[in-house]
């Protein structure tokens, strides 16, 4: 057996594979005596087919399988002893040509490979990045504290004027069988109901249709003002007529001037901290530590895009395209491959950046982070609706979810993402740029912008890390 190596381009070489009987003869006669001890042949016994009628009647096939198991075998010793990093897969060379198998006569066979391979590069982390912080004022805080204090906005029975913002409670009935008890936010009024309904209080009424009373749109008027769930020409009949309105009770948002002890905790979840200093302090703390996360994702992207835009690196471009043209499982055809293919590249790119840099500096994600990043993301979820769930039931939701294993893949490829650009940022030079909040904003919106503009039909760059500005409590 012989394996020879002969350059193609950058990346992209052929490996001629030279297959004697010498090589192959041991292997073959081996297979053939286990596909006659196998075979069930018409006026034979089960596995008492001689072997030179398995021979000639299935020695091409089986001889091409050695072939193909060999040729396997070479390359990867090949590859291996060579300390070659293959990209993509060996796949057969354009110019191999159909063997000619002939069992029975003593031939040499070659089999010509293809393969790309990755190439010897520097990653670019030169230069000084942005290190963005934030203003912290009073006024931010402040207004996180009123923002809070909506959270705890109660209704109330009012003798007031009906305003906007307000519930409204009232009956109706058409005069004939439509009537029936109901309610609604001045939101969900149409124009013509808000000019019939607003300002009016408790005890008045108001006449109209009531598709032109409510907004349709924002509410299904048939099903949640009316309570009409089938459809028909008596019901659609009963519509149409005319309705009044008689206003039964108006409730009005009332938001607390301030907050109690155990409002404090439940915001703060501590219940330790039960005083409007406590909450400020928690407050200001937590929009910081948000707003260095935001200004974190920055750095990292800016680090991200640096990276791939300034290493240098000669991929074998020709070979890849026919690679993941030829993978069922990409889905895609050559045309396709070739218009997106400089999405792939930069993937490509990034995956071998991202590997070299965690080979280079030890950075591993294990099974323990990827199920914290799940008991993170469950608690996050909760936390929404006020529900803190028991560890053993935590411990289920994350075991159930782990046992989709794309789910995973993509979370560990996400974790390693973001542990390789701390790495990274670890080991560059960066200045403090501080920013107001209006500012922290403008920036979120340009880069996203930028992102979209740069790359329309993805929408999202699975490598790139929240800019998105915002913070909820």
């Amino acid at each position: 057996m012989n394996v020879t190596r002969e350059s193609k381009a950058a990346q992209n070489d052929i490996l001629k594979i030279e297959l004697t009987k010498e090589d192959y003869l041991n292997g073959f006669e081996k297979k053939l005596k286990k596909y006659s001890k196998e075979s069930n042949i018409k006026g034979f016994r089960k596995g008492a087919a001689p072997v030179g009628m398995i021979k000639k009647m299935y020695g091409e096939s089986i001889l091409a399988e050695e072939l193909n198991h060999l040729a396997d075998q070479a390359l990867q010793n090949f590859i291996k002893e060579n300390n070659i990093r293959i990209l993509g897969r060996p796949m057969l060379a354009d110019n191999q040509e159909m063997l000619d198998i002939k069992p029975s006569e003593d031939k040499a066979y070659t089999l010509n490979f293809e393969i790309g391979y990755e190439p010897s590069y520097t990653i670019a982390l030169d230069g000084q990045f942005s290190k963005y912080e934030i203003k912290m004022t009073k006024e931010m805080v402040e207004k996180e504290i009123e923002a809070v204090k909506k959270h705890f906005t109660k209704l109330e029975d009012s003798a007031d004027p009906i305003a906007e913002g307000d519930t409204i409670y009232f009956n109706y009935d058409n005069g004939d069988t439509l009537k029936g008890e109901s309610f609604c936010s001045t939101d969900e009024l149409s124009q013509v109901g808000s000019k019939s309904l607003v300002g009016k209080s408790m005890g008045d009424k108001a006449e109209g249709l009531a598709m032109e009373l409510f907004n349709n749109e924002k509410l299904d008027v048939k099903r949640y003002i009316l309570h009409l769930q089938d459809s028909s020409e008596e019901i659609d009949a009963q519509i149409v007529k005319s309705l009044t309105i008689e206003i039964t009770n108006v409730k009005k948002r009332v938001t607390p001037e301030t907050l109690a002890p155990e409002q404090i905790s439940q915001i703060t979840k501590d219940e330790s901290k039960t005083t409007m200093d406590d909450l400020k302090a928690s407050l200001e703390a937590d929009i910081k530590k948000q707003y260095d996360e935001l200004g974190r994702n920055f750095l990292r992207n800016d680090v991200y895009e640096h990276a791939l835009e300034n290493t240098k690196m000669d991929l074998p471009v020709e070979f890849l395209k026919k690679w993941i043209a030829s993978e069922e499982e990409n889905k895609l055809d050559k045309e396709a491959v070739e218009k997106e293919f400089a999405n792939i590249e930069k993937s490509i790119k990034w995956d071998l950046i991202s590997a070299k840099f965690a080979l280079e500096h030890t950075v591993k994600v294990e099974m323990e982070d990827i199920k914290n990043e799940y008991k993170t993301k469950y608690i996050q979820y909760f936390m929404q609706s006020g529900y803190n769930p028991p560890a053993d039931q935590l411990d289920k939701f994350v075991e159930e979810a782990m046992r989709d294993q794309k789910s995973v893949r993509k979370t560990y490829e996400q974790l390693l993402d973001t542990k390789v650009l701390d790495g990274m940022i670890e080991s560059i030079k960066t200045k403090v740029v501080s920013y107001t909040e209006d500012e922290f904003v403008a920036e979120s919106k340009k880069r996203n912008e930028k992102r979209n503009a740069n790359n329309p039909a993805h929408g999202e760059d699975g490598h790139v890390h929240d800019e998105n500005c915002g913070h909820n409590h």
